[in-house]
């Protein structure tokens, strides 16, 4: 896909803001184990502000000027503002650690963890649906698609990757979410199309603050951007009516994720491939 392209349809895709946890369900079944796991990996004050102002056209203008460097470093420009961003300068602007797990390339969950995390004690390690998983882990998965490494919205579908992280959250290991961060940046860049939402609306608002990007007004943040019972209700974490998708919604959506699976595997596969041949003609 050719540049102009490339920015064109990324100057039309929805950005995923992430969200903030409404203060009244800190202490609610689900929730409280989901915020002490946050707080202790040290980014509780990341998500219990009030809804901030959207500032999309930024976000979205933050991505398609993005240039990626090596070491997991990225640059672009907001309205001639310059910002470069690696991991310490990411957690001077976030306050958060340095430390834990790095990447979510290849990893999954232990077995252990899926008998544990599923109402029927499954040995399945990807392609798992949330309807699935016991409210907790409901609770967990929204955390980790909505913020952790967002991609979409309608996902119902939590992949290797997706249960190996809820897996450490839920162990209390740290992670480093600056570079889970930053490799998620470099994966949206380098998805062969840009059909994918963009991520870490809310999160970059502090990044523009930091480097003085002229903001303007913004849109105000809704309930939409928040975690709230209704979010309780729809993963079981308390009792109520929830509205739920068709069995064919959830398949489909099941194939849709397991198919973006293979071709970002592929990808890697194909990569991998290239620096062997490269290390053997060394040789």
């Amino acid at each position: 896909m050719m540049r102009v392209e490339w920015i064109e349809k990324m100057e039309h895709q929805k950005v995923l803001n992430g969200r903030v946890f409404y203060s009244d369900i800190l202490t609610k079944p689900g929730m409280a184990n989901l915020f002490y796991a946050i707080s202790i990996q040290g980014w509780n004050h990341l998500f219990e502000t009030p809804a901030p102002y959207l500032h999309e056209p930024k976000v979205r203008e933050f991505y398609y000027k993005m240039e990626l460097l090596e070491g997991g470093r990225i640059t672009t420009t907001i309205k001639d503002v310059e910002i470069r961003l690696d991991e310490e300068t990411l957690g001077i602007i976030l306050g958060v650690p340095t430390e834990g797990i790095r990447t979510i390339e290849g990893c999954k969950p232990s077995s252990n963890f899926i008998k544990s995390a599923t109402k029927r004690g499954n040995v399945k390690t990807a392609g798992m649906l949330k309807k699935f998983l016991k409210g907790s882990y409901q609770l967990l998965f929204e955390f980790i698609k909505k913020v952790l490494v967002p991609r979409s919205e309608k996902r119902t579908v939590a992949s290797a990757a997706d249960l190996f992280l809820m897996e450490k959250l839920d162990e209390l290991n740290e992670i480093n979410l600056l570079a889970i961060m930053l490799e998620h940046m470099h994966r949206v860049m380098t998805w062969k199309e840009a059909k994918h939402e963009i991520p870490n609306g809310y999160l970059l608002n502090l990044v523009f603050n930091y480097f003085e990007v002229p903001l303007g007004k913004g849109v105000p943040g809704t309930t939409k951007q928040m975690s709230t019972m209704s979010t309780l209700l729809e993963c079981e974490c308390i009792e109520g009516l929830a509205r739920g998708r068709s069995q064919v919604e959830d398949i489909l959506e099941q194939q849709a994720t397991l198919q973006r699976e293979v071709t970002d595997l592929t990808k890697i596969l194909s990569d991998k491939e290239v620096e062997i041949t490269r290390l053997k003609s060394k040789l």
